[in-house]
């Protein structure tokens, strides 16, 4: 996991969305998401470039994670098992993005997190927001 968060990291620092109109996501990115441990030994910092990652592809990615919105989805499932609070910054990203995905993902969340029923209305308010 060292190398990955190494990859991650450096890959932040580059900022490359930033000289890019509709930039296209990393395979690499992609793959260290698929790769991330959906179990509770994840580290701390491995939780925070994690949710940095899917934060920055949800912000500025947005063309290329829609296409992903799939494979995304289940990366911020993984992401919230490790930790529910690191899950909320790119769940928010991710419903801005695609509010109309949301219908269908935070049922999703909801069972695979088993969030609160407030959890639940706390997603559905950032959609609706999001909606407008």
């Amino acid at each position: 996991m060292t190398d990955q968060k190494q990859i991650l990291r450096d890959w932040l620092a580059l900022k490359e969305w930033e000289s890019s109109s509709g930039p296209e996501i990393p395979q690499h990115v992609l793959t260290i998401l698929d790769s991330f441990p959906a179990t509770n030994y994840a580290d701390d910092e491995a939780l925070e470039l994690y949710c940095a990652t899917l934060s920055t592809l949800f912000n500025f990615y947005r063309t290329s994670a829609y296409r992903h919105h799939e494979r995304l989805d289940q990366a911020l499932i993984k992401l919230g098992t490790c930790s529910k609070q690191q899950f909320w910054r790119p769940a928010v990203a991710f419903l801005t993005m695609a509010p109309g995905l949301g219908n269908e993902a935070i049922p999703r969340w909801v069972e695979a997190l088993q969030l609160s029923a407030e959890q639940q209305r706390q997603l559905e308010t950032e959609r609706f927001h999001a909606l407008r």
